[in-house]
Order: C-alpha cells, then sequence, then structure tokens
C-alpha cells in the first residue's frame, strides 16, 4: 500500500559472484576435459581452480571456480570409463554462468521512485540485499456513513434501510492499498460534519457516503466551505456519480464525497481511488486497462457513463444495458465496470475497471 519515496539502490551485486546457471560441469578450455572426483554445491565451499583440461560436478548456483570458462549442463555430455567428460556432438555451445553482477552492480537503481511496494518490489529489495527505504503511504483511511435512513445493525424502523457497503467499503479501499482504521455514522444534522473534519487530522482520507448532493439533508459541501480546504473536484462527469465532490483539508487530509446508493457510491470510488492514491503517494500512474467496447452504441449518453462489464473471450467487452443504483447485484458475475465515453459507437475503446475480489 506504499510507494518508494526514493529510489531503491542496490546495496550489493546480483550475482554477488560468478554462479553456475545450470546443473553439470565447470570446464576449462574446448575439452574433452578429465573429471576431478570434488563437486561445487550452493552455499557450499567454491572448488578449486580449474587447470585447462580440467572439469568439475557443479550444481545450479554454485560458486564457479577460476578457471571456468563454461559450464556444461548435464544432458550435453558423457563420462567415458577413465573418467574422461566429453560433449556429446552436435549440442549448442552455452557459457551457462551467471557473471558477477550481471543483474545489477552496487549502486544500481533497481527500482524507481514512485513503485508501489508490492511483494515483487520486496523481493527484488531482499535480492539488492537492501532491508530498509523510505516510503510514502500506506494511505489510512476513515468512513463516515450518513443519512438517518441507514441503519447498520438490528431491526430496520420505519423509513430505514439497511447499510450494504459500509461494511464492504474497508475490502474495496483493500485492493488499492487503503487501511481503514474506522467507520462511523453520521446522523443528518446541520453541523455533524464539522467535528468529523476537524478531527480528520489522524487520517490520510476521509471516505464519505451520502450527502454530497444539494438535498436538504445534504451538508457536507457546506461543511467544507466552512474549512479552510481546497475543492478538488466539485462534481464528476460521470452517471452515476455526477454528485461526487473531493477536497483537501488544512491538514492535509483528503475527502472523498460519495453519493449515497450503494452502486454509485462503488462505481465512483473504484474510478477515483486508484488516482487518489497515486496522487497522495507519489506512485508512478498505473496503466490504465483498455479495450474495445462491443455494444458502446446502446450504452452511450451525452455524459460518460460507468456500468457493469463482462469481458469477452475474443478481447474486449461487454457492458450491461440495465442497471441499478440501490444495491450491488449488478456486480455479481460481472468482471469489472467500464466507461463507456458520451456519444460512443460500438467498438470504442473503453477503460475497464477489473473487480480484484
Amino acid at each position: 500500500g506504499a510507494t518508494l519515496a526514493a529510489p531503491l539502490l542496490a546495496a550489493d551485486a546480483l550475482p554477488r559472484f560468478d554462479v553456475s546457471a545450470m546443473d553439470g560441469y565447470a570446464v576449462s578450455g574446448d575439452g574433452p576435459w578429465q573429471l576431478r572426483r570434488d563437486i561445487g554445491f550452493a552455499g557450499g565451499e567454491r572448488p578449486v581452480g580449474l587447470l585447462d583440461g580440467e572439469a568439475v560436478r557443479i550444481a545450479t548456483g554454485a560458486h564457479v571456480p577460476d578457471g571456468t570458462s563454461s559450464v556444461v549442463r548435464d544432458e550435453f555430455v558423457h563420462i567415458g570409463e577413465d573418467g574422461t567428460l566429453y560433449r556429446l556432438p552436435d549440442t549448442p555451445i552455452r557459457e551457462d554462468v551467471r557473471r558477477r553482477g550481471e543483474y545489477w552492480l552496487p549502486g544500481a537503481e533497481v527500482a524507481p521512485a514512485g513503485t508501489p511496494v508490492t511483494a515483487a518490489l520486496i523481493s527484488v529489495a531482499a535480492s539488492a540485499e537492501v532491508a530498509t527505504a523510505s516510503v510514502r503511504g500506506p494511505v489510512r483511511a476513515r468512513i463516515v456513513m450518513t443519512g438517518d435512513e441507514i441503519r447498520g445493525d438490528g431491526p430496520l424502523h420505519t423509513g430505514q434501510t439497511r447499510d450494504a457497503i459500509g461494511p464492504v467499503l474497508p475490502d474495496f479501499l483493500a485492493w488499492y492499498g487503503v487501511t481503514t482504521i474506522d467507520r462511523v455514522h453520521l446522523r443528518d444534522t446541520e453541523n455533524a460534519f464539522d467535528e468529523v473534519l476537524a478531527a480528520a487530522a489522524d487520517c490520510d482520507l476521509l471516505v464519505i457516503v451520502g450527502a454530497t448532493g444539494g438535498g436538504a439533508a445534504d451538508q457536507l459541501r457546506s461543511a467544507l466551505d466552512r474549512t479552510e480546504s481546497t475543492v478538488l473536484l466539485r462534481r464528476l462527469r460521470l452517471r452515476p456519480g455526477g454528485s461526487t465532490v473531493a477536497a483537501q483539508l488544512a491538514s492535509g487530509t483528503v475527502v472523498l464525497g460519495l453519493p449515497g446508493n450503494p452502486f454509485a457510491a462503488i462505481s465512483t470510488l473504484l474510478a477515483l481511488i486508484g488516482a487518489t492514491v497515486e496522487g497522495m503517494t507519489g506512485a508512478a500512474p498505473a496503466r490504465r486497462v483498455l479495450g474495445p467496447l462491443a455494444n458502446a452504441a446502446e450504452l452511450t449518453a451525452p455524459v460518460a457513463r460507468i456500468v457493469p462489464a463482462r469481458a469477452l473471450p475474443g478481447g474486449g467487452f461487454q457492458g450491461d444495458l440495465r442497471l441499478h443504483t440501490a444495491h450491488l447485484a449488478d456486480l455479481l458475475d460481472r468482471d469489472g465496470l467500464v466507461i463507456v465515453p458520451a456519444e460512443a459507437e460500438d467498438g470504442v475503446l473503453a477503460e475497464f475497471i477489473p473487480l480484484r475480489g
């Protein structure tokens, strides 16, 4: 969930010394070779140096002896009764030795600043003998669910509806390396957001669901106006999701206000959270997934839309014609979401956002 704040520089060479790339025989000269009795094992003692015309049995990863001209693979040789090693006819001539620093030398940049900290990066750091690195992130988020009509636990009362997205938002955020520190519920009161925004310095990101529109109960925008915040996004040219708002508080905390309908909230979150995290951590922008949208013409509208989609066996995607925003049932058995460009024609290249869990 974090990204490198500075380039990752190798502390040692890889390989650290010349090693065998194959199981076989380290040889000196063109052959045939007199086979010695000692053996070179990975992690074991380095065999004594070879004289011209000598060979020694060696394992993959073992330090080759001085004088080695190449390693001949097991399947390329045979051993005569007198212990002489012969190369089989018509076998390829290969070195099969990984030389010191073949991959990188000390001080080489093995990953640039902005690289996400993934399992691959941690493995690379271990190979480069780097134990610690400076990072930005991971992003810590607080989820704020709003609305008197929303209820998480217990029986529903008249006019209430079940909170069907608050419990799963941490899972969606985790796809992008965001850690959820807590989740709170706000009532629809005039000053409900003031305390939440004032106490936001202990997190990096506030994900607020609901209260983003212009209705009587929608108080987020006016609360942001009362703070020393910088509005980053006033509205979004996307349907559903037009009421989305984003701002940065004086403390540095980013506020991402999402529509209250479940599908609108989740689809908008997935459309924006990747770029949001990249901006907050300095991560290199992720490569977008693009492909032809087979039925774009029947999905398109004057404003871009985001709809559930299936990946087609031959490549590209097909979006759903019918869309329900009151629940996430439309995401069942779907491969992801697709952003339908405005006034699009069939086959247009469209951005695809995969569902990862």
